[in-house]
């Protein structure tokens, strides 16, 4: 660069060290599209490298969608690189044959090959991709997302390091880079559909940003800027708040449930939606559907549905909520398995329901068996014949102490949520109901003083513990 130009690239250098771009990475990928930024920012690596030490390699991505203006594309990039001797990897896509393969628009199935190949080239050379994103993009970007309507994420700036992802040149202004590429006799591309003003951004490039400078000053754009790069400092120290907060309303996971303790999952709507926001993730549903009015509507249904009842979410995500615990899943658990057990047995339920375990023992003291855990049983054993059943409508239990009720009664009557119900593990012995998993043994199986031995029987896994925690105080 030239001399008077120094400053940009100790600027660039500045904050890359800053953000600690280069990292222990040895190997800086440049994604050169042939736009000015990408041009400028190729260049700037190129001299980075002489001193940072680390190798310089370029990408380029042709999605052969504007005809001759992108093999020109290709064609600079390719001479550019042979011309300052940098390794350049092309990719060639169809997007426009690809999107209606995948039945995506074409921005999204753009994005969305780029990240692929960004992901492929970051692992086969073991470094980092730079992207050629300015001060204006970060501009542009949060009044498109301000006018949309967003939350603060999208008013954020972009990261400058993220995952493979690096920005160097997220503090240059798209006018600083094309007048130092023009000093030095470097060419560039222009992407003709950049001046189509059907495309919202554009109206912002083309419109709304010379009528602020024009009315507001140069330094207004500034301020954008600026507030863009405060929200996003703003938005890292609310997330760790957020990661706080989800551990405290955590109860557990078991599969597809996850199990929040209701008084934090619902203090308010902003926490619960980014609680749902690390959530659904886990059960691999996207956020493409997720809205803050959406939370909003889920946020409220929730405060006012009765117990038990079952809230949609979206993409088959739905709440339950009942006593102290809020259930986000997309699944109804079910235990299925029926088959007999052995004295000393070990058995997986299905479903992701954890494991049956059995053992003979002596029977315990009296006064031990009020101090055992619920998902643990002692009952009065005398060889019988030891199965395990899955739930049925006509099934009957005889609690501790009571008459023989419908098993269905008997559930609701200890308050076991409704989408628990038929994932419990129903224990016989010689045909009769001896153990309901994780609530209560039959008055015909306890023990008594003329007892001889005992089968001791334990539910251990994520779901039970689950089952437990949520019903806390609620029988």
């Amino acid at each position: 660069m030239l001399e008077n130009d120094r400053e940009i690239l100790e600027k660039i250098e500045n904050f890359a060290l800053e953000h600690n771009m280069w990292g222990h990475h040895t190997t800086i990928i440049c994604a050169v599209s042939g736009g000015s930024d990408s041009i400028f920012m190729l260049c700037a690596l190129k001299e980075l490298s002489e001193f940072h030490e680390f190798k310089l390699r370029a990408l380029h991505i042709n999605h052969l969608l504007r005809g001759r203006e992108s093999e020109g594309d290709q064609m600079l990039v390719e001479s550019i690189c042979q011309d300052w001797e940098i390794p350049l990897d092309v990719y060639r896509l169809d997007i426009a044959k690809i999107a209606k393969d995948t039945k995506l628009g074409i921005e999204e199935t753009a994005r969305n090959q780029r990240r692929k190949i960004y992901n492929r080239v970051a692992e086969e050379y073991g470094g980092i991709v730079a992207l050629g994103h300015t001060a204006d993009d970060v501009v542009e970007t949060f009044l498109f997302n301000l006018f949309r309507g967003t939350g603060i994420r999208g008013l954020a700036e972009m990261e400058p390091k993220t995952g493979i992802i690096i920005r160097p040149i997220l503090q240059i202004w798209h006018n600083q880079a094309r007048n130092i590429l023009g000093k030095m006799n470097i060419p560039w591309r222009y992407d003709s559909s950049n001046r189509d003003l059907s495309f919202s951004r554009n109206k912002i490039r083309h419109k709304l940003l010379p009528f602020i400078r024009a009315n507001f000053g140069e330094e207004s754009i500034t301020h954008i800027k600026s507030a863009s790069a405060m929200i996003r400092m703003t938005k890292h120290a609310l997330e760790r708040y957020f990661r706080m907060h989800y551990d405290s309303a955590f109860i557990g996971k078991s599969g597809r449930i996850i199990a929040f303790h209701t008084k934090y999952a619902l203090e308010d709507p902003f926490t619960f939606g980014e609680l749902l926001r690390q959530a659904l993730p886990q059960l691999d549903i996207g956020l493409k559907g997720f809205s803050r009015q959406r939370v909003d509507r889920l946020f409220d249904a929730l405060l006012r549905t009765r117990p038990d009842s079952k809230i949609s979410i979206y993409s088959g995500a739905f709440a339950v909520k009942f006593g102290n615990c809020l259930i986000i899943t997309d699944h109804k658990p079910i235990q299925t398995i029926s088959c007999p057990i052995a004295e000393n047995d070990e058995l997986q339920l299905s479903d992701e329901l954890g494991k049956i375990e059995t053992e003979v023992v002596s029977p315990p003291a009296l006064e031990a068996l009020l101090q055992h855990s619920s998902l643990e049983a002692f009952i009065d054993y005398r060889g019988q014949q030891i199965e395990i059943k899955p739930y049925h409508s006509n099934m009957y239990f005889k609690p501790l102490g009571g008459a023989s009720i419908k098993l269905s009664s008997f559930l609701k009557s200890r308050r076991v949520p409704a989408i628990f119900r038929r994932a419990l593990p129903f224990i016989f012995v010689d045909n009769k109901l001896a153990w309901v998993g994780g609530v209560e043994i039959s008055e015909q199986v306890k023990i008594t003083t003329n007892t001889k031995q005992a089968l001791h029987i334990k539910w251990t896994g994520n779901f039970p513990e689950i089952l437990v925690k949520s019903t806390e105080g609620t029988k």
